[in-house]
């Protein structure tokens, strides 16, 4: 991390009380921020989970009065809904990763046997500071990689998260295969699902695990066209609209759309609006209201991985469109 530029921004602000936000995994490094800071503003540290830079802790920065959320572990979010009233320093968290020989073998072999040499290489914003060398392994191995485009102003080069894969979409046309470097699956089944042609490869640096990620997105494809499918064919009468409160989660003109589509059916609509939204939640919501299916307006993996085996349908608006347009065209994240 940029312990410097978090420095500078507190004495050039003048800042006298900050509210620390890291996920889960990286709240480690809380303890290294204190030894810095400590002494320099009066700290808090955020105990609850955030999942990317759309999910930010404004509430608990309210009630504290602090002047300024630092929030470890991503770069800004560019598409926020609601902008923060209080200001966000988002700090990256590099992970100092230097691939082994056998692992760069193993991966060149795995290549070839795909017949591959134009290799598209994205990364969550963990890894971005490895690409290069990433990219420089597999040039000494004759292939021809291609770090992704920078997607917005506020990211680096070849980024991607969970619900953006501009860098990747802008290098499509040149690439034989896409290798996404981060850790566990979320962002390459997300780049995979987005992708209707090409070959999405995953690569763990912590794990070492080179897997393929086209092959996962297949299976959650195919649960997602049998709950569309069978929704088609049945039908449904009333549809619970939930509304993510988070910063960069609130859509109100998505909410407005599934809403339109709704009033051409006859079809009654209930606004749910959440900031955190778990199963308990949801069978709290449908034990009360017992409607026929729920659109998830915030996250676009929600439905998809956290809530995949709710006992009624939970749909993403590009899901719930297809019912009514009957167009069957796999349209993600939105």
């Amino acid at each position: 991390m940029d312990y410097d530029a978090i420095a500078e921004y507190i004495k050039r602000n003048n800042i006298r009380r900050i509210l620390v936000q890291a996920p889960d995994g990286l709240k480690p490094l809380y303890l290294c921020i204190h030894r810095v800071l400590s002494g320099r503003a009066e700290l808090y540290y955020s105990s609850s989970p955030t999942y990317g830079a759309c999910d930010l802790a404004l509430n608990e920065a309210r009630r504290l009065r602090a002047e300024v959320i630092l929030h470890i572990g991503h770069t800004e979010y560019p598409f926020l809904h609601i902008k923060p009233e209080i200001p966000v320093l988002y700090i990256p968290a590099y992970y100092r990763w230097t691939p082994s020989k056998k692992l760069m073998d193993d991966l060149a072999d795995h290549l070839k046997s795909l017949n591959a040499q134009n290799i598209g290489l994205v990364a969550s914003i963990q890894h971005t500071h490895s690409l290069e060398q990433l990219a420089e392994e597999l040039e000494k191995r004759g292939f021809n990689p291609i770090i992704g485009s920078k997607p917005y102003r506020v990211a680096d080069r070849g980024q991607i998260i969970g619900c953006d894969y501009t860098s990747a979409i802008a290098i499509e046309d040149f690439v034989d295969v896409f290798l996404v470097l981060a850790g566990g699956k979320f962002h390459a089944i997300g780049l995979a699902l987005s992708m209707s042609e090409k070959k999405v490869l995953g690569l763990d640096p912590y794990t070492g695990k080179i897997w393929d990620a086209q092959g996962e997105a297949r299976r959650i494809l195919a649960k997602r066209y049998y709950i569309v499918t069978s929704l088609a064919n049945k039908g449904f009468s009333s549809v619970g609209v939930v509304i993510g409160l988070k910063p960069g989660q609130y859509r109100p003109r998505i909410v407005h759309i599934i809403e339109e589509y709704a009033k051409k059916k006859s079809i009654c609509v209930y606004k749910i609006v959440s900031e955190e939204l778990t199963e308990d939640r949801l069978i709290a919501i449908d034990n009360a209201l017992a409607l026929d299916i729920y659109v998830v307006t915030s996250c676009p993996r929600l439905a998809l991985d956290d809530l995949e085996g709710f006992y009624k349908p939970v749909l993403t608006p590009a899901e719930y469109v297809m019912l009514f347009t009957k167009d069957y065209t796999y349209r993600y994240p939105w």
